[in-house]
């Protein structure tokens, strides 16, 4: 069962590794469209901000760093 002190530990993983995971996945999203300039729109984005968080719960469970 978690824990409030779980909880809070797994939000501060997060506020740390966030963006440098954001910036991995959007880095392989790019790089498979061949455009590195593109953006994702809200509903993309959506999906890729689920997909971050699966990244970092894995991460914060298997007791990983983001590199």
């Amino acid at each position: 069962m978690k824990t409030v002190e779980d909880g809070e530990r797994f939000n501060q993983f997060v506020a740390l590794h966030e963006k440098a995971v954001w910036d991995e996945v959007l880095k392989s999203v790019r790089n498979g469209m061949g455009d590195p300039n593109w953006s994702p729109n809200s509903i993309t984005g959506m999906g890729i901000q689920a997909n971050v968080l699966a990244i970092l719960r894995r991460r914060y469970k298997n007791g990983t760093n983001v590199y």
